[in-house]
């Protein structure tokens, strides 16, 4: 998560807007409070950036918006986590700041997780947790084996087509063998080969 010399040459050769050194010590400050287990100190950084920025202060960088957006999904608070994942996406696509592929990818990947435990509209229709899941299964990087494994999901509970979720399982498993719900799903699911 921090920012490199090298992605900071990228950004200036790119034209992209550079990283905000202090933003990412304050993410410092809260990546470090989630190790230590204290998640409403993790929160309160992650609100003073998204604060400071709101006032004008600095910009809402797409990661920020994540990693809080993630902390209110864990926390179960979905309708404010999507909303935070719905704008980490939409700042990571405008163009104004430096992002990998693959950070676009985790923004879509935790949105279709957002998505799929709201429910309804947002699980059943496809534009929604199934077009997320197919974008970050897409794109190499850390969350694409999970992307994998939760589209593999979808296919088996929502639209009930096993032969479809098991290669989609077999796919994340492939890629991160230690992945919990592909290897629980698929091997209580489907026999192996």
């Amino acid at each position: 998560g921090w920012s490199t010399e090298g992605e900071g040459a990228f950004a200036l050769l790119s034209g992209a807007a550079p990283q905000n050194v202090h933003q990412q010590a304050l993410r410092g400050i809260a990546l470090c409070a989630l190790g230590r287990g204290d998640r409403a100190a993790a929160k309160a950084q992650y609100e003073r950036i998204l604060g400071k920025a709101a006032l004008g202060r600095g910009p809402g960088e797409h990661w920020a918006h994540g990693d809080y957006g993630w902390l209110l999904f864990e926390d179960k608070e979905f309708q404010a986590a999507r909303e935070k994942l719905e704008q980490a996406l939409h700042e990571a696509q405008n163009g104004t700041t430096y992002v990998t592929d693959s950070q676009v990818g985790e923004h879509q990947y935790r949105l279709g997780e957002c998505y799929y435990a709201m429910r309804g509209r947002y699980r059943n229709d496809k534009k929604y947790a199934y077009q997320c899941f197919i974008e970050a299964a897409r794109v190499e990087g850390h969350a694409q084996a999970p992307a994998l494994a939760a589209l593999g999901r979808y296919l088996d509970q929502v639209e009930k087509k096993p032969e479809a979720a098991a290669r989609c399982f077999k796919k994340a498993l492939a890629l991160d063998p230690t992945l919990d719900i592909a290897g629980r799903v698929f091997s209580d699911t489907f026999e192996e080969e």
